[in-house]
């Protein structure tokens, strides 16, 4: 339990971070993407050891994680996306009503 505790930390730490420097994004930076059996980590390239450190930490907390809630995702992000964009594109009599009734185009939920 104590090393679920400690990859936990480690991974808000990470994402503290990562949510931190999302408020502004250096387009000269080269962005590449760590892929491991159930993440994609997404790493400006001059953050390459970060990456790996929250890959492996990734990687080691989600046997554990899946086991204790006794549940595996049936999709991946993409495949998921994918049949999201599906559903939308072939349930446009569900959505255009709410579209045209309630929502007028503005942003919602966003703070200034």
């Amino acid at each position: 339990m104590r090393v679920c505790a400690v990859a936990l930390l480690l991974w808000a730490m990470a994402a503290h971070a990562q949510w931190r420097e999302l408020t502004w994004v250096d387009p000269s930076l080269r962005w590449r993407t760590l892929e491991t059996p159930h993440f994609a980590v997404h790493f400006a390239e001059q953050r390459r050891g970060e990456a790996r450190l929250v890959a492996g930490v990734a990687e080691a907390v989600y046997p554990r994680v899946t086991g204790m809630l006794d549940w595996r995702p049936q999709e991946t992000f993409e495949s998921g996306l994918e049949k999201t964009v599906h559903w939308y594109l072939h349930n446009e009599n569900w959505w255009r009503p709410i579209r045209e009734r309630r929502y007028r185009g503005e942003r919602l939920g966003v703070a200034v």
